[in-house]
This record gives C-alpha cells, sequence and structure tokens, in this order.
C-alpha cells in the first residue's frame, strides 16, 4: 500500500499500486534526486492529483508536501520497500489485441455509473464492430449497455471483465491511452506513452 516518489534525473516517477491494479505517472522536475514511500490511498495518488509546472514537492522528516496552487496535501512517510511494478508490466504476455481509447465523456459517464451500482460489478468489454468497444453491465434492473470508440485497431479481442471504477480511474489519468489486452485472465495495459501507464487486472465471472 502507499504510494512511491521516485526523481532521478529530472524525472519524477510517482506509482501507485495494490492488489489489482497499479499506476505509474512519469513528470519533469527540477531539484535534488530523492526516492520516498508515503502513506495514500492505494493506486490513486497518481490519477487523482494534477502534476504540472505549478506543482511544489517538498520532502522532509515526517513525510512529503505537495502543493498545486494554494492547495497543499501532506503525506506521512512509511518505511519499507515498494512493489517493482516494470516487473509486473514487462511480465504481460504479448498482446493480442490492441487499439487507442478515443475520448468519449459518453462512456466515462457509464463507467461512472456502473462504479456506484455495487462494489462486486463488472462491466463486460468486448468488440462487436470495428472501431468501437461494446461495454456491458448486468443489474438486477435489466442489462446496461454503451459504446465506446476507438481507433487503430489490431488484433482480435476476447471478451473480458473489469472493475469499471479501475479502468476509470486510469482513463481519467492518462486522458486517450492505448489499450492492450493478451487474454481475458492477464493483466489489461493502458498506456499514453512518456512514462505514463496503468495495470488493471480483469475479474473473473
Amino acid at each position: 500500500a502507499g504510494a512511491h516518489f521516485r526523481a532521478v534525473g529530472g524525472r519524477l516517477a510517482l506509482t501507485g499500486t495494490d492488489s489489482y491494479r497499479a499506476h505509474r505517472y512519469t513528470v519533469p522536475c527540477d531539484g535534488d534526486d530523492f526516492d520516498a514511500l508515503v502513506e495514500s490511498p492505494p493506486a490513486t495518488i497518481v490519477p487523482r492529483r494534477a502534476y504540472g509546472p505549478a506543482t511544489v514537492i517538498t520532502l522532509g522528516v515526517p513525510g512529503l508536501t505537495i502543493r498545486v496552487g494554494s492547495k497543499e496535501t501532506s503525506l506521512p512517510r512509511i518505511d519499507g520497500t515498494y512493489p517493482n511494478v516494470d516487473a509486473i508490466r514487462e511480465g504481460v504476455p504479448e498482446e493480442k489485441f490492441s487499439c487507442e481509447l478515443r475520448p468519449d465523456e459518453r462512456a466515462q459517464r457509464f463507467l461512472r455509473l456502473a462504479n456506484h451500482v455495487g462494489i462486486t460489478t463488472s462491466v463486460q468489454v468486448e468488440r462487436r464492430k470495428a472501431e468501437s468497444l461494446a461495454l456491458t453491465l448486468e443489474t438486477e434492473y435489466g442489462r446496461l449497455e454503451c459504446e465506446w470508440a476507438t481507433s487503430d485497431e489490431r488484433g482480435e479481442l476476447e471478451p473480458f471483465l473489469a472493475d469499471p471504477g479501475y479502468l476509470l480511474d486510469a482513463i481519467s489519468a492518462l486522458g486517450a491511452p492505448r489499450l492492450h489486452v493478451a487474454n481475458p485472465l492477464r493483466p489489461i495495459l493502458l498506456e499514453a506513452g512518456a512514462g505514463r501507464w496503468a495495470l488493471v487486472m480483469p475479474k473473473r465471472k
């Protein structure tokens, strides 16, 4: 649990992970190199903070302070080592399907709705026609469906189940990422380039 902040050679890598997902967000930075583990809800420090040129990160003995404009957040330091998420990413099997996910507010609203239905909810993702993915949610009130526009599709997609909240977090953090899928039981990779990516574990039926 927690989050990993590592600044080396003018690049700051922020990593958040738990048992079901991992996020990596890399941005340019000025200042000294540092390496710190801090308390944070797993995998949420990356997508739910807006880091930019005006962000100031200060590392002290008690913890790390993030200031964006007039807003400031303090995170206590913790001891230990962080999971090697790069090794996890490299261990993902070769993809059988990939595509660019276009920014689509309607599909994101659908994921937000699915996320509020219940903690055990799963969204099925499948490809029914070119340049779109079909999102399906089964509820006690019936079936809800939505299409997500895509482009540059490669390969064949086997339908998979995913937690809507985890997908939403990853897509919100990355904007318009490329989706990489190996099979319905292996981690789903979403990648936006420049050291920005997320891994999301699929759900079983």
